[in-house]
């Protein structure tokens, strides 16, 4: 078989599809491409500029996507210039403005006849509008052509149609290599020779081992020697679920609405928000190296990986925005997804953590030790990799570890438990944070960041690289993303879109750095929330933030901080009296003046494990107007847990209990407060004046 098209521009023999007058956006890209064609890549490059000047909708780039060959795209995207990264940036806007390509089966099985037909210009043209109206859902009905014993020329036909969609096809065509019947294994292995995607290297490699028919497996023979990975079926398959779990494995403009399979010897397909459609992919594949080498410990725990990591995004995403109807129906999901990751057995999921740190894949790793919170226990914990997790900069990774390693023990001591107990500490002061990505490769920018003086409740990060910035922010979405005008792996207008088309990032502010804040806003708009005047400095960062945030709430991030310090100040209070709290009393005593779900269970923590020292500061709370009445009474409490290990307190805070003894306050409180004092040793003259207060005096008599 003859390749459809070649590895240039100049190779094309139709590239682009008559249709009227088109948009302006059609007509510079067009021109664009004829420039391109003649060599003339400046000429060229100034006429894709001219497409992003006019600032295209969602819609406008997919129609110039839908007019433009396939092939055209290919070979714009292999480049390794301006020219390319403005290609990948239209792409990914044609995707967001086609969310879902016609799935008329009826409409596409009338194209199908026509594009198998024996003419050639019905032909051609029906193949170019599957491919532009239909896509991938068009797959199903071309491959049922391939395994066609009646019609020759028909399959002929139908390989032709999938080798122009390209890497569209791709991943339903490896799916359709489970098929039962020969033929259609084999016609479907030869259109994935002539595509020649990575994606496919792994079904081939299986196929090239193990399929049983010989035409099929030397076709895949060949189709891996053009796809050009080595390696075995499974390790091919591990490869790309790791790839698919970092988003690597996506590139810029090919993420689907859906994922596919392969059941009833028929392929099928199911629905994929962008929060999970990469971590489908990566469980396909996993359980797909699994299957291959059932004994692989590396392929249980990516499994596991993919699991937690889906669990993961689907939590996090919907906690970033509760009403994306896209993700409604997946919520349910995530305990299963959870069970999944447990089933593959203690040491798997201790695998999966310590591979997800080592990745960076922080919610992945924050899920899977939560589960880890439940699956040691005393006898196991010390072997596990959540004591090395104590230890990890990720402050999330580290909170978690500590409330794991703490629940593991029971309240008893723990390992390493000056670490449990200092992680803890500080994450009882864990309040709502404000996110900062910073992309820029200037190595003066991280210094700027770092001297910015962002007071507590803020959190920055720095990216040379924009494509390991969109993974950290897909991974957990930020409030301010600071982009500079010159970026060394893509366009800003790139970042900007991926993030405007995001719906968990619909909130997030984007500024960028310019020499020309002036010339910058004139080409970007109000796409940009602000502009800050290059070189990036200390002084002017901050201040662009700050104006950026002003009258922001921190939202869902502030549940989240509250949550993990609810939790700290409750594993503390179960510590206490078993491990030494002292690395966390300071911090303790600086949360009584936070909500109950916090206050409460700190007073109770330095009750079990506090000195005299934290005394002064639950007096404080006691004489607070603001604090509620459960807040009281646990410093109270709290108070006379103290005063029964260490003595008598100055005269000043007996005082301040008697005082209260002997108020008119809450009988709950009054109860409190002599339950204190009762613990204290007061001396004679302290507990005849206590007794002389509580004196209960007969009640007057009444007339009969």
């Amino acid at each position: 078989m003859v390749r459809v098209f070649g590895q240039t521009l100049l190779g094309f023999a139709v590239a682009l599809v008559a249709s009227g007058t088109g948009t302006a956006q059609n007509q510079a890209f067009d021109e664009g491409v004829k420039l391109y064609r003649l060599g003339k890549s400046a000429e060229a490059l100034a006429m894709f500029e001219q497409v992003l000047a006019d600032d295209p909708s969602h819609e406008q780039a997919f129609e110039v996507w839908r007019k433009t060959d396939q092939a055209v795209w290919q070979a714009l995207l292999v480049r390794n210039d301006e020219i390319s990264k403005i290609a990948q940036h239209l792409l990914t806007m044609a995707t967001l403005g086609n969310k879902e390509r016609s799935r008329d089966g009826d409409a596409i099985d009338a194209l199908v006849e026509q594009a198998t037909s024996g003419d050639y210009g019905e032909r051609s043209k029906a193949q170019m509008q599957l491919n532009a109206d239909h896509g991938e859902f068009a797959v199903p009905a071309l491959v049922a052509k391939l395994g066609d014993a009646d019609d020759d020329q028909g399959q002929i036909y139908a390989m032709q149609a999938l080798e122009r969609m390209a890497r569209t096809a791709t991943l339903p065509l490896v799916q359709a290599m489970s098929s039962s019947d020969d033929r259609t294994r084999r016609n479907v292995a030869a259109v994935l020779f002539q595509i020649s995607d990575e994606r496919a290297a792994a079904a081939m490699a299986a196929a090239a081992s193990g399929d049983s028919s010989d035409s099929v497996r030397m076709t895949a023979q060949r189709a891996i020697v053009a796809i050009g990975r080595a390696g075995s079926a499974a390790d091919l398959h591990m490869a790309d679920a790791r790839q698919y779990l970092s988003r690597s494995g996506v590139r810029p403009g090919e993420r689907s609405d859906v994922v596919w399979g392969f059941d009833g010897d028929q392929l099928v397909y199911a629905d994929a928000p962008a929060a999970v459609y990469h971590l489908e992919l990566a469980k396909n594949s996993a359980h797909a190296a699994l299957e291959l080498a059932p004994g692989s410990d590396a392929a249980r725990a990516l499994l596991a990986r993919a699991y937690l990591a889906e669990a993961a995004a689907i939590t996090e995403s919907l906690a970033a925005n509760p009403d994306d109807e896209s993700l409604a129906g997946w919520a349910d999901q995530v305990h299963a997804l959870r069970m999944m990751a447990v089933a593959t057995g203690l040491g798997t999921v201790r695998a999966a953590v310590a591979d997800a740190i080592a990745a960076g894949m922080t919610a992945t790793a924050v899920t899977g030790i939560e589960l880890l919170a439940g699956l040691e226990n005393q006898n196991t914990v010390g072997n596990s990799p959540l004591v090395p997790a104590l230890s990890s900069q990720d402050s999330r990774i580290a909170y978690a570890a500590a409330l794991a390693v703490a629940a593991a023990g029971g309240g008893a001591v723990v390992p390493a438990a000056a670490r449990v107990v200092d992680n803890l500490g500080r994450a009882v002061t864990e309040e709502a944070i404000m996110t900062i990505k910073v992309i820029d490769r200037s190595p003066a920018t991280e210094r700027a960041v770092m001297n910015a003086g962002f007071q507590r409740g803020f959190q920055h990060s720095v990216s040379a690289s924009a494509v390991g910035a969109m993974d950290d922010i897909y991974s957990a979405p930020v409030d301010v993303v600071v982009i500079s005008e010159t970026l060394p792996d893509a366009r800003p207008e790139a970042i900007i879109g991926l993030i405007r088309g995001d719906s968990r990032m619909s909130n997030t502010k984007i500024l960028m750095v310019a020499a020309d804040t002036d010339a910058a806003s004139e080409t970007f708009g109000d796409r940009v929330d602000g502009f800050i005047e290059g070189p990036l400095s200390s002084d002017n960062l901050k201040s662009a933030v700050e104006e950026a945030l002003s009258g922001v709430e921190p939202g869902v991030r502030r549940a989240r901080a509250d949550r993990v310090a609810v939790m700290a100040s409750g594993a503390l209070a179960q510590l206490a009296g078993s491990v030494d709290l002292q690395p966390a009393l300071a911090n303790l005593a600086a949360q009584l003046d936070r909500d109950d779900a916090v206050a409460v269970p700190a007073a109770q923590a330095i009750g079990g494990g506090g000195n005299m020292n934290q005394v002064p500061a639950l007096m404080a709370a006691l004489g607070s107007d603001t604090a509620s009445l459960d807040v009281k009474v646990a410093c109270a409490d709290a108070a006379g847990e103290i005063f029964a290990r260490a003595g008598v307190p100055d005269q000043s805070i007996i005082d301040q209990l008697m005082a209260i003894v002997t108020s008119g306050a809450d009988q709950a409180l009054r109860l409190a407060a002599v339950g204190a004092l009762g613990k204290a040793s007061l001396g004679a003259d302290a507990e005849a004046s206590l007794l002389k207060a509580l004196r209960v005096a007969p009640q007057a008599g009444m007339d009969g």
